[in-house]
Order: C-alpha cells, then structure tokens, then sequence
C-alpha cells in the first residue's frame, strides 16, 4: 500500500533487517544470495497460510529467484 499510495500517506521506511510501518516494526527476511533484506517475515507467514506456497519459495529475493 505505501508503493502505490499516490498521497504519501502511509509512511514506510527499511532500516537493516527492520521494516517500519503504520507505527510497528516487522523483520525482514534476508536474501540467501545477496543478503538484501526484501519482505517482511510476518507477510511471508501470510502468504504461505494463506496460499499454500513453500517457505523455501521466499529464500530468495525476486532478483536471485
């Protein structure tokens, strides 16, 4: 949401291994190639309960994939 929001108003910022958002902090999981931190781990857990895709899928960024 705060990509695409087009007023600027979800304020979001990566700090390391931290993703800052809506006054919370989430990890982030780490390429296993690059070691950039690229999604937060809650957001995988969601997508792999919700979806049924591997964890493994996420051990990689989109880059390295």
């Amino acid at each position: 949401c705060a990509y695409a929001c087009p007023t600027d108003a979800i304020s979001m910022t990566d700090e390391g291994e931290v993703r800052k958002i809506w006054g919370r902090e989430f990890k982030m999981i780490t390429c296993s190639v690059c070691g950039k931190p690229y999604i937060p781990e809650a957001q995988v857990d969601w997508i792999v309960r919700t979806t049924g895709k591997e964890r493994s899928f996420f051990d990689k960024c989109p880059d390295h994939r």
